[in-house]
């Protein structure tokens, strides 16, 4: 039987053997289509942060981004290959490039074969990710919100993000706007190339009550910060 291999890339990866988890719906989304491949290998970069700057005031806490361990759950496995980096701009700007380079050695070091690629996030990893990959394998980029209205659209950013996103044969984005917004971003952009896959929850888990409740409860699943509009939500009921 051929196999089907699936290659992930995402700079977010929850590190499921302890209670630091980062991007979540990443995840989510791969353990949802994992059965439909042979073999699944996520390759999660994440920044090392060495122990005596820990001790530089406005660093101490740095050193829990580092650390990660891999893991495997049933045919998918995760690997966490560390990346030297500052937390300072002038390091970020750049990150692509240690991150590449971390790909390609986690590629050749574990003899890693695929015949598909999802990435997610168009930086760093959306970019660093076509330095490190085969050109002939077929390429999917995940967008999901800020790397497009936020990182792609700054002027130092924006060619950089065009010669990205045109590099992968789709393009995925969660909503009708997120897709109007790279039109806008890039007309000379296919469209065809772009494809809606909007959030969704799991029904079985998820569903209105079926008595009216005392106190009206409101389910918002979303990262617990201002821009998620958490507040909105509870404004318009």
């Amino acid at each position: 039987m051929k196999k089907n291999r699936l290659l992930v890339i995402s700079n977010g990866f929850p590190e499921l053997t302890s209670e630091r988890y980062h991007c979540q719906f990443v995840y989510e989304q791969t353990k949802l289509i994992q059965h439909l491949f042979s073999e699944v290998t996520v390759i999660s970069p994440q920044p090392y942060f060495p122990n005596i700057l820990q001790k530089v005031p406005g660093m101490e806490g740095y050193g829990k981004l580092s650390g990660f361990h891999d893991y495997r759950v049933g045919n998918m496995r995760v690997i966490y290959p560390a990346y030297f980096t500052l937390p300072f701009t002038k390091f970020r700007e750049h990150n692509n490039l240690p991150i590449a380079r971390a790909i390609a050695a986690t590629i050749e070091r574990e003899q890693i074969n695929y015949d598909a690629v999802h990435v997610h996030f168009l930086y760093p990893t959306g970019e660093a990710a076509l330095s490190a990959l085969s050109p002939q394998i077929p390429k999917i980029l995940s967008l999901h919100g800020g790397d497009v209205y936020q990182w792609a659209a700054e002027p130092t950013h924006l060619e950089r993000a065009r010669n990205t996103w045109r590099a992968y044969d789709k393009l995925h984005v969660p909503s009708r706007y997120l897709a109007n917004e790279l039109r806008q971003m890039d007309p000379e952009l296919a469209k065809s190339k772009i494809q809606i896959i909007s959030p969704s929850v799991d029904s079985k888990l998820f569903y209105p009550a079926t008595k009216k409740n005392k106190t009206p409860i409101i389910l918002m699943v979303a990262n617990l910060v201002e821009g998620k509009g958490h507040l909105d939500g509870l404004v318009a009921f």
